[in-house]
């Protein structure tokens, strides 16, 4: 049986060495991408509400700005009796 080269037996024990490596660094960067993703559904879910609470303000202003326009149109037309 022919015997396997010393070189060819290094050069596998490099790629496997190389392979592993590879291995945890894609783990590692899917762990941080993984993270990543939930910080900006975090970002996301916080911009909702604060658009939301924003969105209610300017209702609640327009909503008084109205009623103030009215009473101002009032008091300045004529009454019609």
């Amino acid at each position: 049986m022919p015997s396997i080269p010393p070189t060819l037996m290094i050069m596998a024990a490099v790629v496997g060495a190389m392979a592993a490596c590879a291995g945890v660094i894609v783990t590692v960067l899917i762990f941080l991408w993984n993270k990543l993703d939930k910080q900006f559904d975090d970002l996301k879910t916080r911009q909702n509400r604060q658009f939301d609470a924003l969105r209610s303000d300017l209702k609640d202003g327009l909503g008084k700005l109205e009623a103030k326009v009215d009473r101002l149109l009032e008091s300045h037309l004529p009454n019609p009796c």
